[in-house]
């Protein structure tokens, strides 16, 4: 059956339905002996069903020489949202094969899921790992946010101002939006200390959350 397309399909989306490690079993089985579509189906599938049992086959597929094949398992191993499959996300990031921004997209929403299971250590450890890297401002934006739910006030306060500092219009334009939240004289003595160290557009996006601060308190 799972040689027909349609069927198969079918059969995909009755099995998503049922919980249970045996329907997991099932798709992992069938995952190494289809391809095409209906490979990329199982995939989505067993990270939507959040199977750790198929951290390993997905941890295999990062290594599919298909690119589609190797992003749609890092993004399953991302809705997974284990320590097991940051290790491998992170090891992903590292040494490539998949595309990075993927990875680091799946990193994140892996992290995120870490932090709404109380895991506040592994998930800040992974939002700093992003931010501490050369990705994309959007990326690292989206891992400051997750940064200012994960750690302290000192700690959020300390990476945005940093964020501030650096050239990315996106990652500070997030920096500034949290910035407006971070309540207390000693966030806005640090403000007005880095505001010399910033461009013009930062600085006039810091002038604004300053204002709003002043409003709610």
């Amino acid at each position: 059956n799972y040689k027909d397309a349609d069927l198969s399909q079918i059969a995909r989306y009755a099995l998503a339905r049922i919980p249970g490690d045996a329907v997991d079993r099932v798709l992992i089985d069938v995952l190494g002996r289809t391809d095409g579509a209906n490979k990329l189906g199982i995939i989505n599938t067993l990270g939507n069903r959040r199977a750790v049992a198929g951290v390993a086959p997905l941890t295999a597929l990062l290594r599919s020489d298909q690119k589609e094949v190797a992003a749609e398992a890092a993004k399953a191993l991302g809705r997974i949202g284990t320590p097991a499959t940051a290790k491998v996300l992170e090891q992903a990031l590292a040494t490539g094969g998949v595309d990075r921004e993927i990875a680091a997209d799946a990193y994140l929403e892996c992290a995120d899921l870490l932090l709404t299971a109380g895991d506040r250590q592994t998930a800040g450890t992974m939002y700093e790992r992003i931010l501490a890297s050369d990705l994309p401002g959007y990326i690292q934006g989206a891992a400051l946010q997750g940064y200012a739910c994960a750690m302290s006030a000192d700690e959020v306060l300390t990476e945005v101002v940093s964020a501030l500092k650096r050239g990315d219009v996106q990652l500070q334009a997030v920096a500034a939006r949290i910035a407006r939240d971070i309540q207390g004289p000693e966030a806005g003595r640090r403000f007005a200390e880095a505001m010399p160290d910033l461009s013009v557009r930062a600085q006039a996006w810091l002038i604004r959350a300053m204002a709003g601060r002043r409003e709610q308190a």
